[in-house]
């Protein structure tokens, strides 16, 4: 290179160093004074998404201690005062003929368990009146809440004679009547047999076992 070109690169160096020099003054000189009168930006707060917690499951309290067990309740047992009434003995019915408003005229007796055949039930009626009785279209009924009834047929009875009424099936004569039932209407324990003439004069007789 030679001397003068070498010159002429040197004096443009130069000349940029200057104007490098010279705009960097320029430029602090007018910027400068604008950033020193703008307030600073304070840098926006990044949020930061938090992850939420987890929500575990309470665990169930355990009561602790004694249970406490309900008191029962007292119950007041009512408290007697004086003399306990006497109880009153049950009169027992002794099978005994009953007089009514046929004088003479009595049921006797009243088969009512017989010992083999519970159709072998019989009711004894006697005449002592002192003369025959005409007995047709009387009736013999027992207790019961819808009542046997037996209605007697043409039959006479004599004086001081006694007819047997069954229960069962048969044929009649001058001492024995048959109902014709098949089943028993006389019960066991305790019953009442009941004897009406024409004019609903009454005979009865009862028992109780």
């Amino acid at each position: 290179m030679s001397t003068k070109a070498f010159k002429g690169t040197a004096v443009i160096l130069f000349a940029l160093i200057l104007f490098t020099s010279a705009h960097a003054a320029l430029t602090n000189r007018l910027y400068l004074p604008i950033i020193a009168h703008q307030p600073s930006q304070t840098p926006s707060r990044t949020s930061t998404i938090t992850p939420s917690a987890t929500i575990t499951p309470t665990s169930t309290n355990t009561p602790t201690g004694t249970l406490r067990t309900p008191t029962p309740t007292r119950t007041r047992t009512p408290t007697f005062t004086g003399t306990p009434p006497t109880a009153t003995p049950t009169r027992t019915i002794t099978p005994t003929p009953t007089k009514t408003w046929f004088p003479g005229f009595y049921i006797t007796h009243i088969e009512h368990s017989p010992d083999f055949d519970e159709m072998d039930e019989w009711v004894a009626i006697k005449n002592a009146t002192g003369k025959s009785v005409d007995m047709t279209g009387w009736i013999l009924k027992n207790d019961h809440r819808i009542p046997d009834i037996f209605t007697f047929p043409k039959f006479t009875l004599n004086n001081g004679r006694t007819v047997q009424v069954w229960t069962k099936w048969g044929k009649n004569s001058s001492t024995d009547l048959y109902w014709g039932l098949d089943y028993p209407v006389w019960n066991t324990g305790s019953d009442c047999a009941w004897l009406r003439d024409l004019d609903k004069v009454m005979v009865g007789y009862c028992y109780d076992n």
